[in-house]
């Protein structure tokens, strides 16, 4: 929720409010999102154009907990899930600028801002599986619980929001951790800034904790419209001198108790609204002060006895209040805004929102099944479930892409039915969902009548798993001559969602070289598990002499690949081939395609958003993918993007075969000295090809897939879900 301005005026006087902190030997509560945000904007140093580089951005996620484990730092990430119906107009204003930020972006435009690409926040909980990472989901807003427990460990919190500077938790913002290690006698450790409430309410003699959530409401937050109560402030300018709004406020609310301060706020409030703005108000300091909910106990491996049971829920009692304004009058302005449409929320007349804080913790967390509390809590579903569930609306998030097309989250619609037709409850029989989605330059809402799928939430892990694959391969269209058995487990899903995406019949057309570039792109992971140390990302710019000694001792040696000789060898055999030497060489050409070119900065006019919505349509594809997977238990092994999809590789990569009459020599010539590498992706490709009944071509330039035949499309199934 935050407090405007705070993070800033503590900034300014960092002095008076920072001290410099150790962090060794410790817990570390993390705000997940927040941490994921500033690791791709601070330390990841990914391009932003070209839809997402995964690859730096999981190695920058891998050192920045490796660091923490070597100063003996126990992370425990706790995410934020779904928003309450509250915050609707404000996610759906953040979602109108990331598409005008997405129609204005030009390569360029990364050095000034980031665009956080569609999977960041799978890749994030990838690596934190890979490492074996404590982390866990909340239902919706994380804040109040990561105080919670940070309490409990007595340990603190990182993060960079405001929100943690009126909590009563220890709180390291993210911007002053150091990021060189140091040592001590107690080992390793890193420097940092630490903010204690303490030193805040030391600031205004007489402030009260208690009172520092009605702070957020004065300034406005994202239930109080911002500008409330600035007439009120204005008021108050000449008895405290010109300073800033929250030293204002600050030096305000220390002269009240929590009830007479509430008191005057709702007494600036239009009539008719004084009940809500009560609710509201109760409601937000309560929670700020709430202990952990019991549901989070067991993921946590927390016992009851933990709980502070001795916490007083606060409810404003007119009666001492008014007692308190007789006895002190002149101290109260009762003049009411005029224009009392006060609310952030878009229905303002609607006072049934309030119940939304109530949703976490009753009846909405109280009708899900057990098994579906259990693995949301532990981080295995996406967020977007619980707007599916709650709200029946599902956010494509607009990408970096030609909006002379359609969304390129439109190729995903039947994939997010299929979800929505999983998650409606047993009581209905059908239920409506609106997609909202970019369209031209406009976000809009589209909705789709959806029918309850025969399989239940609520026996979903019953069902055989066969079965539940079976599922993901009747929405995908896969059928058993697309043999997806012959690939390695973990490339079956990826695969399934580029054939998925090859059949659909939308604008732009994809062509053999955009197929071609995202089955190289499969690569990075095999390259990555063969790299050993090499792999961090310095550590790319250290084996050039290794690499050429390589080449050196591949040219004097003869090689016994025979690549025409193996055309009956599986993609699985082959990949059991590939030596460590071949995965060295490689290297330097696949992280020289990491790199963007200069010339797409110096002139934005060579930057081709066709290449790279084309890829988009793929990313949004494999994202609800990923997501049906995951709440149909993984009947696929799950994917990790970081090792298949790297859009400035793809871009360049692309750009390079253009001209090539030939695509299949042009990257043998460019994996010379990798050969069996090499024989991995021509076995890839030509069973991808001939899976889609493509003839690889020769001689030709920019080849549009041909249209699949009748007879073949008769053996495909795409269910309806929909009436």
């Amino acid at each position: 929720m935050g407090i405007r301005g705070l993070t800033t005026y503590i900034e300014k006087n960092s002095d008076d409010f920072y001290e410099t902190f150790l962090l060794q030997n410790t817990k570390l509560v993390i705000d997940g999102w927040n941490l994921s945000n500033r690791i791709y904007r601070n330390l990841s140093n990914c391009n932003c154009a070209f839809g997402g580089d995964y690859y730096q951005f999981a190695k920058s996620i891998e050192i920045f907990f490796e660091e923490l484990i070597k100063c003996n730092v126990t992370p425990i990430v706790i995410l934020d899930g779904g928003y309450e119906k509250k915050k609707e107009s404000k996610i759906l204003s953040k979602a109108k600028k990331i598409l005008d930020d997405s129609s204005n972006w030009i390569p360029a435009s990364q050095d000034n801002d980031k665009f956080s690409p569609i999977l960041a926040s799978d890749v994030f909980k990838n690596v934190m599986k890979k490492m074996n990472i404590k982390f866990f989901m909340c239902p919706f807003e994380a804040d109040d619980i990561i105080v919670a427990l940070a309490r409990i460990y007595e340990c603190p919190v990182l993060s960079y929001d405001s929100d943690f500077c009126i909590g009563k938790a220890m709180y390291i913002p993210f911007d002053t951790l150091e990021a060189d290690m140091l040592h001590n006698k107690y080992g390793f450790m890193k420097k940092c800034k630490i903010y204690k409430v303490e030193k805040l309410l030391r600031q205004f003699p007489g402030l009260d904790v208690s009172l520092l959530p009605l702070a957020s409401v004065l300034i406005g937050n994202d239930y109080v419209k911002a500008g409330t109560f600035d007439e009120f402030f204005n008021q108050k300018q000449q008895y405290y001198m010109r300073q800033p709004k929250i030293a204002l406020i600050f030096n305000w609310l220390k002269n009240y108790s929590l009830n007479t301060a509430v008191g005057i706020i709702v007494n600036r409030i239009h009539p008719e609204k004084r009940e809500k703005m009560i609710k509201l108000i109760e409601n937000i300091i309560n929670s700020s002060t709430a202990s952990l909910p019991t549901y989070m106990l067991e993921p946590l491996e927390l016992t009851p006895d933990i709980l502070d049971n001795q916490v007083t829920k606060f409810k404003f009692d007119e009666r001492d209040f008014l007692v308190e304004r007789n006895s002190h009058a002149a101290k109260f302005n009762e003049d009411f805004q005029e224009d009392y449409n006060y609310y952030e929320d878009s229905d303002d007349d609607n006072d049934d929102v309030d119940n939304s804080f109530n949703l976490t913790t009753k009846e909405f967390i109280n009708s899900w099944p057990k098994w579906f509390l259990e693995e949301y809590l532990l981080g295995e579903f996406s967020s977007s479930f619980i707007m599916m569930m709650s709200q029946q609306m599902c956010l494509m998030k607009t990408q970096i892409e030609n909006f002379d097309f359609p969304s390129s989250g439109e190729m995903s619609i039947p994939i997010v039915k299929a979800i929505f037709s999983l998650l409606i409850p047993k009581n209905k029989s059908e239920s409506t969902l609106d997609i909202m989605l970019r369209e031209k330059y406009n976000l809009v809402k589209r909705s789709f009548n959806v029918k309850r799928s025969i399989i239940g939430l609520e026996e979903l892990r019953q069902i055989d798993i066969i079965k539940r694959k079976e599922f993901i391969d009747q929405v995908l269209g896969i059928n058993k001559n697309d043999k997806l058995d012959e690939m390695p487990g973990g490339w079956q899903l990826y695969i399934a969602t580029i054939l998925f995406w090859m059949r659909q019949k939308v604008v732009p057309t994809r062509t053999t070289d955009q197929l071609t570039c995202l089955l190289l792109s499969m690569l990075i992971g095999v390259i990555d598990q063969h790299m050993g140390s090499r792999t961090s990302v310095k550590g790319f710019d250290k084996i050039n002499d290794e690499i050429e000694k390589i080449i050196m001792l591949k040219k004097t040696q003869k090689t016994n690949t025979n690549l025409n000789s193996e055309e009956d060898m599986t993609v699985i055999e082959a990949l059991k081939l590939v030596t460590q030497n071949d995965c060295i060489v490689a290297s330097q050409y696949f992280m020289d395609n990491f790199k963007m070119n200069d010339k797409l900065i110096s002139n934005p006019r060579k930057f081709d958003r066709t290449v790279v919505h084309v890829f988009a349509q793929f990313q949004s594809s494999l994202e609800r993918v990923m997501k049906l997977n995951a709440l149909l238990g993984d009947p696929y092994p799950s994917v990790c993007p970081s090792e298949f999809f790297h859009g400035t590789l793809l871009y360049n990569v692309h750009d390079s075969l253009k001209e090539r009459a030939d695509v299949v020599t042009h990257i043998q010539e460019a994996l010379e000295y990798s050969p069996d590498l090499f024989r991995v992706f021509k076995l890839l490709h030509q069973k991808i090809f001939t899976t889609l009944k493509i003839e690889i071509p020769k001689k030709q330039m920019t080849r549009p897939i041909p249209k699949i035949s009748k007879e073949y499309e008769k053996t495909l199934f795409f269910p309806n879900f929909s009436k």
